[in-house]
């Protein structure tokens, strides 16, 4: 194929730390490994400039044309500030959207259109851009990628959306008035009617997108991993295993634990499983874990020791809540090379009959350490294979290219 060049846009793209570059760090890195030419546009804070090779190769990272945004959404982030007089300036910011701004005004994109659409003028004169590949949640990017497509139409755009885009939980749509909603609605429309493709990892987020025009756009693109996959391992019984939770807390999802450690208590001691957290965990959401469960230990993410810390557990825990019962996210593949049983805490859902039906695992009420025995790594080397950056990334090229 001809060589191509491919922009990414995306927020939280390497070397910003952010797990919403993980999914565009892969795919840059393969489509690199083809030949491609790679321009990255994301966003950067002042004073964070370290290079993070934790999803991508350091020497390719610094091999792409990368420009950094610096407009932060200042009405964002007093949200995440405490005081008095910040929650003033909450309330007055509040007021003033409500009234003048169109669309989410919590959006971490919103407000810097100008700002992307300078930059994206300055790459595509440089060199034409033949696929703009952007990746949503903030959303905004859509929305600004697919303006820009309309000044050069001859672009072809690839809108891959993380997250539910109405339908998200997270992302301040249930903060918006009447009117704001409106909008937000219609600049969902103006992509799905602008964009050449539209994809994301659930088919039930690509139903969001229900015009007629949308019907074509769609492409399924699940999550995946690029570790190598090793030999395939067998798992052993071990009366007291360790089971490791590395990832993000869900919001909805302590029923689930206070479950799973009622469950776990009624273990004679010498069988009851220590379980390892990392990440970021507030002190109170630590002490009412601990308050359920004693044998319980916690550490902070890490970038580099990860990998170590999860081939030393004898199990890996999977958590969902009720609003992704059904998404295999990023984790679920990426930890299947290590060879290690998958534990299940949430919902009954796909994610939990995957686990069931290939072996990879248990559910809780089926937990015991002698349940580690049925577990058969040769099923998720299957799924790797299947599930593969590569394959992935040759996916997207051929439909924007071949189709």
């Amino acid at each position: 194929m001809v060589k191509k060049h491919i922009l990414i846009l995306n927020w939280q793209f390497p070397p910003n730390k952010g797990i919403g570059g993980r999914r565009c760090a892969k795919l840059a890195q393969e489509w690199k490994t083809m030949g491609h030419d790679i321009s990255i546009i994301s966003h950067q804070q002042e004073g964070d400039l370290k290079s993070s090779n934790l999803w991508i190769d350091a020497d390719t990272l610094q091999s792409f044309d990368h420009h950094f945004i610096r407009d932060t959404n200042q009405f964002n982030a007093l949200y995440f500030k405490s005081g008095w007089f910040n929650a003033i300036h909450l309330q007055l910011g509040k007021i003033w959207h409500r009234l003048f701004t169109k669309g989410n005004p919590i959006d971490d994109a919103r407000f810097a259109e100008k700002t992307i659409i300078k930059t994206l003028e300055k790459v595509h004169q440089k060199k034409n851009i033949d696929l703009l590949f952007v990746s949503s949640a903030p959303f905004s990017l859509s929305l600004y990628a697919c303006m820009f497509k309309k000044q050069h139409p001859t672009m072809k755009v690839w809108c891959d959306f993380r997250d539910p885009w109405k339908n998200a939980i997270n992302y301040g749509l249930q903060l918006l008035s009447k009117r704001q909603l409106k909008d937000e609605n219609q600049f969902q429309t103006y992509v799905a009617q602008t964009a050449d493709y539209l994809s994301a990892p659930y088919v039930e987020i690509l139903g969001e997108f229900n015009d007629e025009f949308a019907s074509t756009k769609k492409v399924l693109i699940p999550h995946f991993t690029d570790r190598k996959i090793s030999a395939s391992t067998s798992s052993s019984y071990k009366s007291a295993p360790l089971l490791t939770y590395a990832g993000n807390w869900y919001e909805g999802s302590m029923i689930y634990f206070k479950n799973t450690f009622e469950q776990l208590n009624l273990l004679p001691e010498g069988e009851k499983p220590t379980i390892g957290f990392i990440g970021h965990f507030e002190e109170q959401l630590q002490s009412e874990l601990k308050l359920m469960y004693d044998k319980i230990n916690f550490q902070p993410w890490m970038a580099s020791g990860l990998d170590d810390a999860l081939m030393k557990s004898d199990g890996i825990i999977i958590l969902l809540s009720d609003h992704n019962r059904d998404f295999h996210t990023t984790k679920f593949y990426d930890y299947l090379p290590f060879g290690k049983p998958y534990f299940y805490v949430g919902p009954m859902g796909k994610v939990a009959e995957t686990i069931q039906e290939k072996q990879l695992g248990c559910l809780l009420y089926q937990y015991h350490p002698r349940f580690w025995n049925q577990f058969e790594s040769k099923n998720a080397h299957l799924l790797l294979k299947e599930f593969s950056a590569k394959k992935m990334a040759t996916k997207i090229i051929e439909h924007a290219f071949t189709r």
